[in-house]
């Protein structure tokens, strides 16, 4: 699904709601590493 998203000219926003541990937001921002989007994070 994200590299679809990522194709798109808009802006990806990505809300992690209720993460107790930072375990969720961690596992996308690996992905989107893997994925080599970071860079382009603002």
């Amino acid at each position: 699904v994200l590299p679809e998203l990522l194709q798109k000219p808009h802006r990806l926003k990505i809300w992690s709601a209720g993460c107790s541990n930072g375990a969720e937001p961690y596992s996308v921002a690996i992905i989107l590493q893997e994925l080599n989007v970071l860079n382009r994070a603002t």
